[in-house]
């Protein structure tokens, strides 16, 4: 009977176990809530690092404005704006998708945020010049630039409408080019000569800082964000119920870190978030999805920001939409923005007209030409369709014409009659096209 006594549990031993349970349970939970917030600050929209590898299309490009968009809205009430890093291992590009993401990394500086960017394996013409709009340029030691002449790919015309094209493309590869000379050592000459007839020039790290390219060789290893949780330590002097204490405490305080970066991460998805990034032809399915978003927006607070950058395409589709957004406005009293990056061609450029607020990138492109379509059929078939096009000219021309613009109908009609009439951001000012260059 005294030897059963004496090895059962005495009380002071299990009320030790179960505080011990208590503090590892608690240590366990908090343990968890922690992962959890790094695993959240290692993602993207905290981390604020993006690499852009492969092709700077539309699609990446978007990618690209859209991060930096949400990182400017996390920091929007932040009086010290958090770094950005982006990555550029790219194989091929466009320079209007590079001129768009090039204006938006400025707006980024503007409003405040250091921007790095790195080289890490090679990139083509289009991320060297993606890189001078950064605050510091870095290559790591193998990697390469390689620069070369633009591969454009025109289409079928008349020799009218390929000398229009020519010269488009011949001033968007020298302004790109120009960007890149002038904030290094490159001359336009030397890029001439290297890259002439599609022969491509081969700068390793070290030539390419020698050349200007880059501020230095070397490898950025961005910092990670941090949670700014106050750490709670166990010490060995303590007594249970100080360790019970500091366990409640650091998982209350790890649940409350978490907690709050993701409030943080939903107010920047909402707050001045009702933005619609119109990046491609203007066709059913794009139109589409920016008439569901402006119809989103509607029923939310804040005004609207329309992005644009787009080749053109469908009239009909764009006047529709152009219809719900000029109907929005009236139904709602919102303000509509609309920003030009990269270039607002054809219909593209009347959907910019729908703000009350024109704003383009320094280094877009404005393109305005006649209506035109693919004629085929007989005789009255053809006809129908040319007064048809006609028609939808007399809707569309006034959207772009006086009072709002130096421009006449009859002047839109002239200027655009035999030829694509290209302009660069400061020409569309002049001609009250936008209202901002940025």
């Amino acid at each position: 009977m005294s030897e059963t006594t004496s090895n059962a549990p005495s009380t002071e031993n299990l009320e030790r176990q179960i505080m011990e349970a208590k503090i590892a349970a608690l240590n366990g939970e908090a343990l968890e809530a922690e992962l959890k917030l790094e695993e959240l600050l290692a993602t993207w929209q905290f981390a604020r690092q993006l690499n852009l590898v492969g092709k700077l299309d539309p699609q990446m490009a978007a990618t690209a404005i859209q991060a930096m968009a949400f990182w400017r809205r996390l920091d929007k009430d932040s009086a010290t704006k958090t770094p950005i890093h982006l990555g550029l291992n790219l194989f091929d590009g466009s320079f209007i998708q590079t001129m768009a993401v090039y204006d938006y990394v400025r707006w980024m500086r503007q409003a405040g945020h250091k921007v790095t960017m790195q080289v890490t394996g090679r990139t083509t013409i289009h991320g060297a010049i993606l890189m001078q709009a950064a605050d510091e340029r870095v290559i790591t030691p193998s990697s390469w630039i390689e620069l070369q002449e633009q591969d454009f790919r025109a289409g079928r015309g008349n020799t009218a409408d390929m000398g229009d094209l020519l010269k488009f493309f011949q001033e968007v590869e020298t302004h790109g080019r120009q960007l890149l000379a002038d904030r290094s050592r490159i001359t336009m000459e030397q890029i001439k000569e290297h890259t002439a007839y599609k022969r491509t020039w081969h700068i390793d790290a070290e030539e390419a800082l020698k050349l200007g390219v880059v501020d230095r060789v070397g490898v950025v290893i961005p910092a990670p964000a941090r949670s700014g949780l106050p750490v709670v330590e166990s010490l060995p002097t303590d007594s249970l119920d100080v360790r019970l204490k500091k366990a409640q405490l650091r998982k209350e305080l790890a649940e409350a870190g978490l907690g709050r970066m993701n409030e943080e991460q939903v107010a920047a998805q909402s707050v001045k978030n009702n933005s619609f990034l119109f990046f491609g032809e203007v066709e059913p399915g794009l139109c589409l999805l920016a008439q569901t978003a402006m119809q989103q927006f509607a029923n939310q607070p804040g005004d609207i920001d329309l992005f644009i950058n787009s080749p053109g395409g469908s009239v009909v589709d764009g006047a529709a939409l152009i219809n719900v957004i000029n109907e929005i406005k009236a139904q709602t009293g919102k303000k509509v923005t609309t920003y030009i990056l990269g270039y607002a061609a054809s219909m593209g450029g009347f959907l910019s007209q729908v703000g009350d607020h024109r704003v383009m990138g320094e280094n877009a492109r404005f393109l305005i030409h006649r209506a035109s379509t693919m004629f085929e059929g007989g005789n009255s078939e053809m006809q129908d369709e040319q007064e048809y096009m006609q028609r939808l000219e007399a809707q569309l021309l006034p959207v772009m014409a006086a009072p709002r613009s130096a421009l006449t109908v009859q002047d839109l009609k002239d200027r655009s009659e035999h030829k694509d009439w290209w302009l660069n951001a400061a020409e569309s000012k002049q001609l009250k096209l936008v209202d901002e260059v940025r």
